[in-house]
């Protein structure tokens, strides 16, 4: 199994569905869910991530998808 490091990018670009990204990203965490590979991050990048996701959606939104 392969071990991969999700960085804020991969992340917002599963969250926001980012155009020219996102179906890479949606493709990654398929595998992920297969358990075909296993990701990790850190939590410090958790912070920035839903900073950008408050900044370019709701607030409530942000919550939501976080």
């Amino acid at each position: 199994m392969h071990k991969i490091w999700l960085d804020i990018n991969v992340l917002l670009d599963y969250l926001l569905r980012r155009a020219g990204f996102e179906t890479p990203a949606i493709a990654l965490f398929k595998e992920i869910e297969r358990k075909e590979v296993k990701a990790f991050t850190s939590t410090i990048n958790l912070i920035p991530t839903h900073y950008q996701l408050r900044k370019l959606a709701t607030k409530p939104a942000a919550r939501t998808i976080f």
